[in-house]
């Protein structure tokens, strides 16, 4: 069966790199198996321009990702804390026990927020007016979260049961900044 000329040359090319001209002599009457696919023939612009397609897409992927991320990174609220300085007008343990502490804790917990720092006698001045007897710093996902625990129910709390147990209540809603 005579060869074309592009099959004679995927041959040359094929071969002469093995043993040169002799080879290809030896070998020119060999056809490839059936199951062999052959080479597909293109041009160096072919391959270049695909080539070019492919970097074309690699960046616009990279691109639109990183523009996503950075999108994603700026809806995200930053955390809100909540700082209660308590000057609490009973024992500790008459504290911790009482009606008040009984209903705020459970709904702390119900929102999700943190317990990060507090206590009774565990904060000192550095300057200014000393702080009350009992402060604790809670950590909630945003300052409306924080602000939204208050007003459902707390600030009601302080005044019916949270006087019962202390003097005054001093409320801070701060908001975080994002890491």
């Amino acid at each position: 069966m005579p060869r074309s000329s592009e099959t004679r040359s995927f041959y040359v090319a094929a071969i002469m790199p093995i043993g040169g001209a002799a080879l290809l002599e030896l070998y020119s009457d060999l056809e490839p198996h059936p199951r062999v696919r052959r080479a597909h023939a293109c041009s160096w612009e072919d391959i270049m321009q695909g080539t070019y397609k492919f970097a074309l897409v690699l960046a616009a992927g990279f691109m639109l990702g990183a523009n996503a991320i950075q999108a994603l990174h700026a809806q995200a609220k930053p955390p809100g804390y909540l700082l209660a300085e308590v000057a609490v007008t009973v024992d500790e343990a008459t504290y911790k026990d009482s009606e008040f502490m009984k209903q705020t804790v459970p709904s702390i917990k119900a929102t999700g927020a943190k317990y990060l720092a507090g206590g009774f006698n565990n904060a000192t001045a550095l300057s200014g007016a000393s702080p009350a007897n009992r402060i604790v710093l809670l950590q909630f996902e945003s300052i409306d979260k924080a602000k939204a625990w208050y007003a459902d129910g707390q600030a009601e709390r302080e005044k019916k049961l949270g006087s019962k147990v202390a003097s005054s209540f001093r409320i801070l809603a701060i908001e975080g900044v994002n890491q």
